[in-house]
């Protein structure tokens, strides 16, 4: 069977990795620089993580496949963005299209939207809901690096916990508080593609409690050939501000963007001279999120209490600013309210019922579609606008029971989310289940098991889209000739249901030294009722697209290893690999008769990083990443096969170096040297793939670029 193959390929190269790895591992006993060891958190073990079990817990215990990016890390790294910074997580697939970095895990599919990973921001959800994605589209990132703590990553599904969206995993961005940084910086940041960035950070302890602040501004351009080109730029601004005061935590976050927009003739001697595909001159937004949180416990600690309450909201140009000719429809030219989500998630810990410990919570869930409701409806078909649903609520609740046996040796875990049916009736009740285990089989070594099942609901724009997906204006005053031709249109589908995942997985954690850490991770998915983009009719021609449940069921096998270790006391390294394999388990077809497609998912992927401080002052990061070829979606291989363009994105290695130095200036701060000059090389192989496939061939990442920074802490 397929999936036996996949699982034997994979150890296969897991023994390669161990076998070249283990000699220098474990030559590298003697001294070490704990300080500089605990600094990084490299190992990770005894990191502790909240967003697998909604409450505290030391990684080695989480369950399931948790990846843990920490602080030193983050600030070492050569990446400038989250995305970026995933990039080296194994089973993670980041790509670049055309406004925006789409993230998958242990994945495929055809979505630009990060619609199928959850985002976390300190445990509060903030998926969009109007398109599932993140919520600033587009965007450079979703929120600011700056101000990151650690990340957190669930590679595989968390609906036990979280309900929609947590389909191939959860990402929580644990933020910077007060207590964590304690003073200010300044940095500047400048380089190719017009980058200027500048930001300011500030975080105090206070009495009971801690403030942080952060503004970040920046002007760049997308790193993508077409925007480059025309000569397109974007510019925002960041804010961000954590409040905390005895158990109570508020924050609110302000994103703002502005991006130029293009005019691109078509040049066939088909079309008159003028002809063009047109954007708004200005795609602009703003989001804004703001949560309160509550934490308490008991003196005899039997007992604790913890919530969240948080909204957010988008307000900015319609998705027709670019796709759908805004010139001919004078409402899509503006910016307008594109909705809101607001959820409340109230829960109880119960910590006396030895060896139990629970948690059971409850959670109200808000969301509308605002003024986004021009663009639902139909321009073809029989939907009326009337009949789209843009708002519904829905309770949900569930129970989390840790069990701790064999003297806490091996830790159960028993979950259960039910969501109930929305109001008004757009989806029915879902349930989530999850069983897991984590076994400490010696001091050294650690086994983790799970199964689990998961859900995603289609999203408003999924369901009754009515915009053009690609059209091209004409000039005034030729007969015969409207001001705009769509080319392509979405075709509304309210009888979408939700998809559905059921994952097994088992897990090995091995500690050769107290600094050479392995670890391992298999999985086995089924997914029903997978939501895909469907063609209408032959490209070129006035034809609709439309999103359907494929018929199949689609499976998916693989794994990942990850080796980390200190060689020395200045020089730290990791090197991961993660395999995947796919197929359907019967040769149904969707309504255009095509089978599921198994796009933008390479089997094989690699990563090594190495992070060093050759002498007191210097340090750097060195960070190596390689895909190998993946297939692209049929709808863009039948536009582009006229232009032998191959149907593959081939396969690509990123090179990225960071070097920093901290330089010896006169400073009142305590900080011994509190100017640091960074110098970044990106991409130094030049690679220029095509991480996203669209109409022409401009969708090519920028090549080789250089980067410098300056910071200054006081």
């Amino acid at each position: 069977m397929q999936w036996k193959r996949a699982i034997i390929t994979f150890l296969g190269i897991l023994c390669g990795i161990g076998g070249l790895w283990l000699p220098s591992a474990i030559h590298a006993q003697g001294d070490l620089d704990q300080e500089l060891l605990e600094e990084l958190a490299f190992l990770q073990a005894e990191m502790v993580v909240e967003v697998s079990t909604k409450k505290k817990i030391s990684l080695s215990k989480s369950p399931g496949a948790v990846t843990v990016i920490p602080y030193e890390q983050i600030r070492k790294s050569g990446a400038r963005s989250i995305p970026e910074l995933l990039r080296m997580v194994p089973g993670v697939n980041v790509r670049w299209n055309i406004m925006m970095q789409t993230i998958d895990i242990r994945s495929f599919g055809q979505s630009p939207f990060t619609s199928r990973v959850l985002l976390l921001i300190d445990g509060v959800p903030y998926n969009s809901w109007n398109k599932g994605g993140f919520p600033q589209q587009p965007g450079f990132d979703f929120f600011p690096i700056e101000n990151v703590k650690q990340l957190e990553v669930i590679r595989g599904p968390g609906s036990a916990l979280y309900g929609e969206n947590a389909y191939w995993g959860v990402l929580n961005i644990v933020t910077l508080s007060g207590d964590d940084f304690q003073g200010g910086e300044l940095s500047i940041f400048t380089g190719d593609r017009l980058t200027r960035v500048g930001t300011l950070q500030y975080g105090k302890p206070l009495e009971d409690g801690s403030i942080f602040v952060s503004t970040k501004r920046f002007e760049s351009q997308f790193p993508v050939e077409y925007w480059v080109e025309r000569d397109s730029e974007a510019n925002g601004f960041d804010a961000y501000t954590k409040v905390r005061h005895k158990g109570f935590e508020f924050s609110y976050y302000r994103h703002e963007d502005s991006l130029d927009g293009v005019v691109d003739e078509i040049g066939s001697p088909n079309f008159p001279p003028g002809t063009a595909f047109r954007t708004n001159d200005e795609i602009e937004q703003v989001v804004e999120i703001a949560a309160v949180k509550y934490e308490h416990t008991t003196e005899d600690k039997a007992l604790s209490f913890s919530g969240d309450i948080s909204y957010a909201q988008r307000t900015g140009s319609y998705c027709s600013s670019c796709h759908g000719l805004p010139d001919t429809r004078a409402d899509f030219g503006k910016t307008a309210d594109h909705g809101f989500q607001s959820i409340v998630d109230l829960r109880v810990g119960v910590h006396s019922l030895d060896p139990h410990d629970l948690l059971i919570g409850v959670e109200s869930r808000n969301v509308g579609a605002g003024e986004h409701e021009v663009q639902l409806g139909t321009e073809v078909g029989n939907l009326d606008r009337d009949d789209v649903v843009s708002h519904y609520s829905k309770l949900a609740i569930y129970i989390q029971d840790q069990i701790s046996l064999l003297g806490d040796s091996l830790n159960l875990f028993l979950g259960l989310r039910i969501d109930g049916a929305t109001n008004p009736g757009l989806f029915e009740q879902k349930e989530a289940p999850r069983v897991a285990a984590v076994y400490q089989a010696s001091d050294n070594m650690l086994i983790r098991g799970g199964w689990s099942k998961a859900f995603r609901f289609p999203s408003f724009s999924e369901l009754y889209m009515n915009g053009w997906f690609f059209g091209i204006s004409v000039p005034g005053n030729i007969p015969g000739l409207s001001p705009g031709i769509p080319f392509v249109l979405f075709e509304p589908n309210p009888d979408l249901e939700p998809e559905s995942i059921e994952s097994f997985e088992i897990g090995f954690e091995y500690h050769f030294t107290k600094d050479t850490l392995l670890k391992t991770d298999l999985f086995y998915s089924k997914l029903n009722d997978f939501i895909v983009i469907v063609q209408k009719s032959p490209p070129m021609a006035r034809s609709t697209i439309g999103f359907e449940n494929h018929p199949d069921t689609a499976l998916i096998a693989g794994g990942e290893a990850e080796l980390r270790t200190q060689i020395t006391s200045w020089f730290t390294t990791f090197v991961n690999y993660a395999y995947q394999d796919h197929w359907q388990e019967r040769q149904r077809t969707d309504s255009a008769g095509n089978e599921i497609e198994f796009v933008y998912a390479p089997r094989h992927k690699f990563n090594w990083g190495a992070f060093f401080t050759p002498f007191p002052g210097a340090s750097g990061a060195l960070e190596v990443m390689w895909k190998e070829k993946y297939d692209i979606p049929q709808f863009w291989r039948e536009f582009r096969e006229n232009n032998d363009v191959d149907i593959h994105v081939d396969d690509y290695t990123i090179v990225n170096l960071r070097l920093n130095y901290d330089i010896p200036v006169p400073s009142t701060s305590s900080v011994d040297r509190p100017l640091q000059l960074s110098v970044y090389g990106k991409n130094l192989l030049d690679e220029r793939p095509e991480e996203t496939v669209l109409f022409g061939s401009l969708q090519r990442v920028e090549g080789k670029e250089y980067f410098a920074g300056l910071t200054y802490k006081f």
